[in-house]
């Protein structure tokens, strides 16, 4: 008779991981079971973006099916890959719908052999056209480098599995902040900055596929530093993690460019 294998946790709205005995969906965060290879997910009516974010990062190496209920989803038999998009949109959908954010945006897995749909503006293409999926981090770097790719973002994360900036374009357009190599993004950015380029780096990792983001952001007056309401900037991002199985986490990366396109195609991270 096959032995069932059962455990529990809890997210909590701050997105701290705990053994859980209990059956209850913690205020804004999430529950999940694990029967055997298989995965069932609970989530509070409103979960907050720091338990959508760890839920992410804490099923990134899981391969069994997985079930998703809550408020506003009930699916059931879904692959890891469906179910992380999944969970990223919901994210990014929440952040989004909060008061006096900037930006509203599409994200989609990016495929090579259908790259011509996309409608990349050039600064994508050297990225864009890279395979690098397979390949031992190390390899993928130096076709990475022999690519020349301006304004390449690279992020890291720490061992306490912190997302980091390893490269950062020498200007940028957005976020309105002051990022050195090595800083954390929790440390360095604004928090709705923070949030978003965490669920975006946070899902590469756990797809281990290419994603395309896009959408329009609104950018500050360059005179006045205030953002006006009714301008909004097309962007474009393409976010290309490299995490083979093979090889330690420590040594995971997610390379990243984006631009906005009007009026000029000024780099943002």
């Amino acid at each position: 008779m096959r032995k069932v294998m059962r455990s529990e946790i809890l997210i909590n709205k701050k997105g701290v991981v705990q053994s859980s005995e209990s059956n209850a969906t913690p205020e804004g965060g999430v529950y999940v079971t694990r029967t055997n290879q298989e995965f069932s997910i609970f989530f509070d009516d409103k979960p907050e973006l720091p338990a959508l974010i760890s839920l992410i990062r804490t099923l990134r190496s899981a391969s069994g099916l997985m079930s998703l209920s809550g408020a506003n989803i009930n699916t059931s038999n879904q692959t890891p890959q469906d179910v992380f998009i999944t969970i990223a949109r919901m994210a990014i959908k929440a952040l989004e719908a909060e008061p006096d954010i900037i930006f509203k945006s599409h994200l989609e897995l990016f495929s090579h052999a259908n790259l011509d749909k996309y409608d990349l503006p050039e600064e994508l293409m050297p990225l864009a056209r890279l395979n690098l999926l397979g390949k031992d981090v190390p390899s993928a770097l130096m076709q990475v480098i022999d690519a020349n790719i301006k304004n390449l973002v690279s992020i890291g994360q720490t061992m306490s599995m912190r997302l980091c900036f390893l490269s950062i374009p020498p200007q940028f357009s957005w976020p309105n902040a002051t990022i050195e190599k090595g800083d954390a993004l929790d440390e360095c950015l604004p928090k709705d900055a923070e949030y978003w380029l965490s669920i975006l780096y946070e899902t590469a990792f756990a797809l281990k596929s290419p994603l395309y983001h896009h959408g329009h952001i609104k950018m500050p007056d360059t005179q006045t530093g205030t953002i006006p309401g009714h301008i909004q900037h097309h962007f474009h991002r393409l976010i290309y993690p490299l995490a083979p199985a093979s090889d330690r986490p420590q040594n995971y990366r997610v390379l990243s460019v984006a631009c906005i396109t009007d009026p000029e195609h000024q780099p943002i991270i």
